[in-house]
């Protein structure tokens, strides 16, 4: 495995629980009507620079080819960092989740898509294999498999349902050593992940004050408090993320 990705997947595969979210267990979410709930507009910036990972391919080379590029830090012109997590991370009422919409993790050119994503307790993931080749997508949080599926088939598609919360770190057991996704499973609606520009929007949140957290798979994280008001439109923005472990936020990855 190329040195770099090692350095990234290796030290987060044996360490990723001390940027694990806030724990929150399952049952302390209770759904309340919201009717004049507040927003929350959430930016993410980093100061450093995109990085690119470029993984060395040792297997199935006919179909993937002899190596694989991966945004390790994916930034725009002015730091806006995608493919952050951000959530509510002490939310204990609020709006019903949408339990209907179903999630997506394909095996697609010998790589996971989306590489990171959130889901909520009770939604549905279709595992996909897009590959005319055999992937094996094995879900762990932490030491304990979530599930662990083999897609020999092209075209295949496995239902799996999210029954409990927690971070899952996802590789390819079929020899695919490259492959690696992350998939965050909260008890509540008040999750999302940044798109290309860095930002996110939570909605419908009862007024309070909040812990709001951004987790990024190799920069660490970040936390601070925020206050809803009814009906109105609060900000936030991120710009100190920090892999340094913080044992007081921590608790490992279930919540």
């Amino acid at each position: 495995m190329h040195p770099m990705r090692t350095r990234f997947a290796g030290a987060l595969s044996a360490l990723g629980f001390l940027f694990a979210p806030v724990p929150v267990p399952a049952h302390a979410y209770t759904v309340v009507p919201v009717p004049n709930g507040g927003q929350l507009t959430i930016q993410v910036v980093h100061a450093g620079k995109p990085v690119v990972v470029t993984e060395p391919v040792d297997r199935d080379q006919a179909f993937c080819g002899t190596e694989i590029k991966e945004q390790a830090v994916k930034l725009g012109s002015k730091g806006q960092l995608a493919d952050a997590i951000v959530y509510l991370a002490d939310v204990a009422r609020g709006k019903a989740p949408d339990t209907t919409a179903v999630a997506r993790l394909d095996n697609r050119g010998c790589q996971f898509v989306p590489r990171i994503q959130t889901v909520t307790v009770g939604q549905t993931i279709q595992i996909v294999n897009s590959d005319p080749i055999l992937h094996s997508t094995h879900a762990k949080d932490g030491n304990r498999t979530v599930f662990n599926l083999a897609l020999p088939t092209e075209g295949q598609t496995i239902p799996k349902k999210v029954r409990a919360p927690g971070l899952m770190h996802v590789r390819c057991d079929a020899g695919h050593t490259w492959m690696n996704a992350w998939i965050d499973a909260f008890p509540h609606p008040y999750h999302a992940v940044t798109d290309q520009d860095g930002q996110a929007t939570l909605t419908a949140i009862p007024p309070g004050s909040y812990q709001v957290a951004v987790w990024h798979e190799t920069l660490g994280k970040e936390t601070k408090t925020v206050t809803i008001k009814a009906g109105e439109t609060a900000s936030v923005r991120f710009d100190h993320l920090t892999a340094a472990s913080d044992t007081t936020a921590s608790q490992g990855t279930s919540r």
